[in-house]
């Protein structure tokens, strides 16, 4: 009876989900990437996010990029759920979220560049970056145990909810012992910061556009 309530309850207040402005700008959390994954958890005005990127060989991270004085690093994190390299969860005041996947399905995808950074010696490096995503999605509760039975038709059309964050990065860059004067990264570490200045609202702007048309693109395919 209590799950036939809030079920009820989220029906009626579909509606409220539907038309409310749907972009989330986080201000605090963070993200370490190393060789095989990113892991995030950032947090804003009523809103919580978590998540993994599994991937391998993603450059600049990893013993198998090297780099010479004379080359510039930009760190760039990309992951697409589902069907993916992205696992993801999104809480809306105090509302989980979760994507359905039964045709039309739900999608969620987050990107993250910094840089460029002139590697010179072994040591921290610091950039600004900025990180932007989509979570296409339904509460939970309507969604149910089994997610390939829920889709984003009517009555209940999927949310886009619009991600948007900011911070500074710390690369840290070791020497390669195979190779005299070359270095590569082993880890980059992203904090959040609680207010974006214009150059980030500017790269959030252009960021935003590149993970709408991969979003089209996916949901063409």
């Amino acid at each position: 009876m209590k799950r036939l309530i809030s079920l009820l309850a989220l029906l009626l207040l579909w509606p409220a989900f539907a038309s409310a402005n749907n972009e989330l700008f986080i201000t605090s959390g963070s993200m370490t990437l190393v060789p095989d994954e990113a892991d995030f958890l950032a947090s804003g005005a009523g809103f919580s996010t978590s998540g993994t990127i599994s991937f391998l060989g993603a450059g600049p991270i990893g013993p198998g990029n090297f780099y010479n004085p004379q080359h510039s690093a930009v760190v760039f994190v990309s992951g697409d759920e589902p069907g993916g390299e992205l696992g993801m969860a999104l809480t809306v005041g105090g509302v989980p979220w979760d994507i359905p996947l039964g045709a039309p399905s739900g999608f969620a995808h987050v990107m993250s560049t910094a840089g460029p950074i002139s590697i010179t010696h072994a040591g921290t490096y610091s950039a600004q970056f900025v990180f932007n995503g989509i979570f296409d999605g339904l509460p939970a509760a309507l969604i149910g145990p089994d997610p390939s039975m829920a889709s984003c038709s009517p009555p209940t059309p999927c949310t886009d909810w619009q991600l948007q964050g900011h911070g500074t990065m710390v690369l840290d860059v070791l020497p390669n012992p195979q190779v005299p004067n070359t270095f590569y990264a082993d880890r980059a570490t992203f904090s959040f910061a609680p207010e974006p200045s214009t150059t980030s609202l500017l790269l959030l702007g252009f960021a935003g556009l590149a993970v709408m048309g991969r979003r089209r693109k996916s949901h063409a395919t």
